[in-house]
């Protein structure tokens, strides 16, 4: 594995050859001695071996007995590579430096990535492993998965089963949905049906309860629709819990507010383009200029993605604008505009609720707001539940 071969390197190992004798009892003499020998080949009756720089002084006992003769081919690692360029301190540093970073890059996880999931979101998912120690950045010999499995089948809801594997720098999380159960209405409290808001009834239809206004009634906020108490013909009193609907002719008004003052931005000066990097959730800027309150920044983001697996590394490019502040007040024309856009908008997300049938407009404003009113004439369902609250006689 990578691993092993950069300890090896980081330890210094040399490729030997021996030849001339009896390779077997080479060998053999060599594992009675316990010295660790790898990525034996032979060639011609010449056997080439890899083995570690202390190893390599204690084999010529093996090789004398076993009649071979050994040679060194190639010194590989560290300490020859030191030893060559030993005045030279900053390149031996540096070389220090990425092999410490290859090892410890090659051991955290990269990349957490979600597979199985329909109903339940990977965002979800990942937030949970996460706080339970699968992220970006963790040392894959932490993570225990027979644990995590455990605890994140509690943690998430809606899950059957959870599983979590490691492969390379990828850590993947597989998991499969329950069954999802069909909605329970529940029935078991009783309670009546008010008006949600004062209008006309235009149409009544009681699931279960009674009824106690009929088509063309005026109804008041909270005033009684259907009753859930009902009592039978001999006396005796019983709840339930009422189901209908009723739809009836409402007046509602609409406002919206406009500031006749505003505060507007103008940008000053050229804009400066500076650059930083995130890796495993650390940014590191890579300029050293300051910008104080007086600089807005818009930054862009660039991720490293390979085989469609996003990597938590990535370029920013972050833009500086210096700025100054100063205030507009606007006409009563040009708030009349801005009110009518927000109004329009208003109108659009109330009328997926209710039917607008007609609408009268109102304005006024002063120094500081402008307002907009429209007062609308709907048709809308305006039956709300209310619970039946029993009270203990003391």
């Amino acid at each position: 594995m990578i691993v092993f071969e950069l300890i090896r390197r980081l330890f210094g190992y040399v490729l030997f050859s021996a030849g001339g004798g009896f390779a077997e009892r080479f060998l053999n003499c060599a594992a009675k001695e316990r010295i660790k020998i790898w990525d034996v080949k032979r060639k011609n009756g010449v056997i080439y071996a890899k083995t570690y720089i202390n190893s390599y002084k204690r084999i010529r006992n093996s090789a004398r007995r076993s009649g071979m003769s050994v040679k060194i081919e190639k010194r590989i690692g560290f300490p020859f590579f030191a030893r060559r360029y030993r005045h030279r301190v900053g390149l031996v540093f540096g070389f220090v430096v990425f092999l410490v970073l290859t090892v410890y890059f090659s051991s955290i996880v990269w990349v957490v990535e979600v597979k199985g999931n329909e109903r339940i979101s990977s965002e979800k998912v990942v937030s949970v492993l996460s706080s339970l120690g699968v992220r970006p950045g963790v040392f894959k010999s932490d993570i225990i998965p027979d644990d995590l499995q455990y605890a994140a089948t509690k943690e998430i809801e809606g899950i059957e089963w959870i599983a979590v594997n490691i492969n390379g720098a990828v850590a993947t999380i597989e998991l499969r949905e329950d069954t999802a159960a069909p909605e329970i209405v529940e029935r078991d409290k009783p309670c009546n049906i008010v008006a949600e808001i004062d209008g006309e009834i235009i149409s009544i239809s009681a699931l279960l309860g009674d009824k106690c206004v009929s088509v063309g009634d005026g109804v008041t906020k909270g005033q009684l629709l259907i009753s859930g108490v009902s009592e039978d013909a001999n006396g005796t009193v019983f709840y339930r819990h009422a189901m209908g609907s009723v739809v009836a002719k409402t007046g509602r008004e609409f406002i919206v507010e406009i500031p006749m003052r505003r505060q507007e931005i103008s940008y000053v000066g050229e804009e400066k383009t500076r650059y930083a990097v995130d890796v495993l959730g650390v940014k590191l800027n890579l300029y050293f200029d300051s910008f104080d309150e007086n600089w807005i920044k818009d930054r862009s983001e660039t991720r490293l993605t390979v085989n469609e697996k996003t990597f938590p590394l990535a370029l920013y490019s972050e833009r500086f604008r210096q700025y100054v502040i100063y205030e507009t007040v606007l006409t009563p024309a040009e708030a009349l505009e801005l009110a009518k856009e927000e109004m329009s908008a208003l109108l659009e997300e109330k009328g997926e609720e209710m039917q607008i049938e007609e609408i009268e407009y109102v304005m006024g404003y002063d120094e500081n707001v402008f307002t907009y009113v429209a007062k609308c004439t709907c048709i809308e369902e305006i039956a709300v539940k209310k619970e039946i609250i029993f009270q203990e006689n003391p």
